[in-house]
């Protein structure tokens, strides 16, 4: 049974199968791709609303791009830990 904090869903085979391969290829399980993608939707919400409503474009500018940056950053610390765990256990199988 799922927690309080968590929901289960259905998705398509199709979407299962996109979802495991991306998530696969993203080194990341299909939870956290799925959140991911959630919080990209909502910053992109964010931002197309704000250009709709007329509101201050640059300060829903400048948000949308603080997160996608700190994303980025994130995403590249990531990929370079796994790149290193990688030649760490390509080194200890040569010795």
């Amino acid at each position: 049974m799922a927690r309080a904090n968590e929901i289960s869903i259905t998705l398509p085979a199709e979407l299962v199968e996109k979802t495991l391969a991306l998530a696969k290829e993203q080194n990341c399980t299909a939870g956290q791709l799925i959140q991911e993608s959630l919080h990209r939707y909502e910053a992109v919400d964010r931002l197309n609303s704000a250009i709709e409503s007329g509101e201050d474009r640059s300060e829903a500018l400048e948000s949308f791009l603080e997160d996608y940056v700190v994303r980025t950053i994130h995403e590249y610390r990531a990929e370079r830990h796994a790149q290193e765990r990688e030649n760490q256990a390509g080194e200890r199988k040569a010795s």
